[in-house]
């Protein structure tokens, strides 16, 4: 590809909703996911969210907004409801850390919020 053209890296155990005439891309297994409970590097890669335009074909990343996003990112649920994006659960990434917790996305204002936090 050439060069400017945003590319996303390797990924799997994902989830991919789509809201209105965008998909949006968050979480996953990647090979940069540091693989413990909590870190600032783990927290600023779990702030980001990639969105594909259907209109224009093209992806692109923004910033999320909240202090701590959900730290289980790989294999969580997804479902929609108007602009909010609600994840369930997912595998920390480190021992038997899986979260049962549930946070919701505005797709408009990106903004997490923690719904029902893991006991």
């Amino acid at each position: 590809m050439s060069k400017g053209i945003y590319q996303l890296g390797g990924i799997s155990l994902h989830s991919a909703p789509v809201v209105g005439e965008s998909v949006f891309l968050w979480g996953g297994d990647r090979p940069d996911l540091p693989l413990v409970h909590d870190s600032p590097q783990k927290r600023k890669l779990l702030s980001t969210i990639d969105r594909l335009e259907f209109r224009t074909g093209r992806w692109s990343s923004h910033v999320t907004r909240r202090t701590t996003p959900p730290l289980g990112p790989i294999g969580s649920f997804c479902t929609t409801r108007n602009n909010e994006i609600f994840f369930f659960g997912g595998y920390c990434g480190h021992d038997l850390c899986f979260r049962n917790d549930v946070n919701s996305f505005n797709s408009l204002t990106y903004e997490w919020s923690n719904i029902i936090p893991t006991q």
